[in-house]
């Protein structure tokens, strides 16, 4: 998030906090701020992740709207569903789930992108990798330990539309 903070993402409009009453809108504004050069590109299929928890209050929300003409199937258990009349995928990350403590400014966040602008790397085949497998005699078990490091980034913020409470 503090990459996607410090670049230049398109910001969708603020509100308080994410509610059953305002997350169905919030949801609309993220996909209208979509850039038309990304919208229906198969290269770049876009996707919506947000916590559990703001999933959670969309599915409630399309459920109360009582628009049976559309239906939920598995979200609730997959993490998945699509907007309805928009096409957006929108995928529940636990990553993205209420925080507390120093990280708080992070909650009720949302992140639309396209999956290949998001990259994981690691120091693998470089400095402090290191990886060891012993047989322990005292307890007479095999033991194994792995370190690295790791880190995340985002490849054109600029393709990143954001939501985060005001």
């Amino acid at each position: 998030m503090k990459k996607i903070d410090a670049g230049s993402p398109i910001l969708a409009t603020a509100t308080a906090d994410i509610t059953a009453a305002n997350v169905i809108g919030i949801f609309d504004d993220v996909y209208s701020k979509i850039p038309a050069q990304l919208l229906n590109n198969p290269e770049k299929p876009m996707v919506a992740f947000c916590g559990w928890d703001t999933f959670r209050i969309l599915i409630l929300a399309i459920k109360d709207l009582n628009a049976f003409n559309y239906t939920a199937g598995d979200a609730a258990k997959t993490g998945e569903i699509t907007l309805p009349g928009s096409g957006l995928k929108i995928v529940a990350v636990h990553g993205l789930n209420a925080i507390t403590g120093s990280l708080a400014s992070y909650t009720d966040r949302i992140v639309c992108t396209y999956p290949a602008n998001l990259f994981v790397g690691t120091d693998l085949i470089s400095e402090m990798e290191e990886a060891k497998i012993w047989y322990s005699e005292d307890d007479q078990n095999i033991k194994g330990s792995i370190k690295w490091k790791v880190g995340y980034q985002v490849a054109y913020t600029t393709e990143v539309v954001t939501y985060k409470n005001s």
